[in-house]
């Protein structure tokens, strides 16, 4: 009888750790499938922040704010009509300030009292809040905002809400990764000096471009219909162009203001 019980428990155990394990799986799987679906809308992203940095080692030989926003303006005309980059910015008042911030919790305050959709999921971008604040390397941060993916696949039930935060999120991680690699570049092209930036500037950067992306894909959505031919490519487009120029805007104002 104590042998039995002895093998049940046995049994019981190892039927437990095997369910664990096909639900860490299923996890990991699904969050593949997400990165699969959305990762390209960051990767493109940066893309087109390296297009336009480009365009200033080539074209200025002054760099003034004024000079560079409206090689900007030129540049990403063609991404959108709208304005989104200046509205998300002239949310945080103070740019300079702005940029100084370690305190990316502070940012996504002022987003959540100005935008409906980022308002509307506050455990999504609490979450992002905590883990760009946290002292851990960027590549430990960014497997952790992969993990926002699910969360968000969990709790959002509308798709345009869906779609439009899931692009910000996807924006945010490869924002991180492109800022902590490349301000100090940038930085040498604007100002030929090379301060180091504090991982506050990279995290307050990550958050706007999401934000960018997030409400340039319901722009896009809300400028087309549906069955509209390109339909996805217009929404997509928009997504990644409203995050870069918002991306671009900011660094600007950071570094020459």
């Amino acid at each position: 009888m104590k042998k039995f019980s002895l093998i049940l428990i046995i049994v019981t155990f190892i039927i437990l750790l095997t369910s664990c394990g096909q639900e860490i799986e299923g996890r990991t799987n699904h969050l593949d499938e997400l990165k699969l679906q959305y990762d390209h809308i960051g990767i493109e992203h940066n893309r087109e922040l390296d297009r336009i940095h480009d365009i200033y080692k080539d074209q200025i030989e002054t760099y003034t704010y004024s000079s560079c926003l409206a090689l900007a303006d030129e540049y990403f005309a063609s991404s959108a009509n709208s304005n989104i980059a200046h509205e998300i910015l002239s949310l945080i008042g103070d740019v300079r300030q702005f940029g100084k911030s370690t305190i990316n919790s502070e940012v996504v305050d002022i987003l959540n009292d100005s935008i409906e959709v980022i308002s509307k999921y506050p455990e999504i971008f609490d979450s992002i809040s905590v883990i760009l604040d946290s002292r851990i390397s960027v590549d430990e941060k960014r497997l952790k905002l992969e993990n926002i993916y699910l969360l968000a696949d969990e709790i959002i039930e509308n798709e345009e809400d869906k779609e439009s935060i899931m692009n910000g999120i996807s924006t945010t991680i490869h924002s991180l990764a492109y800022w902590d690699e490349n301000y100090i570049e940038w930085q040498g092209t604007l100002l030929s000096s090379f301060a180091k930036p504090t991982m506050g500037i990279i995290g307050a950067l990550g958050i706007i471009d999401g934000a960018g992306a997030v409400i340039g894909t319901l722009e896009g959505i809300r400028d087309t219909d549906r069955g509209q031919e390109g339909r996805g490519k217009i929404i997509i487009g928009r997504a990644i162009g409203e995050a870069a120029k918002t991306s671009t805007y900011a660094v600007l104002a950071i570094i020459l203001l």
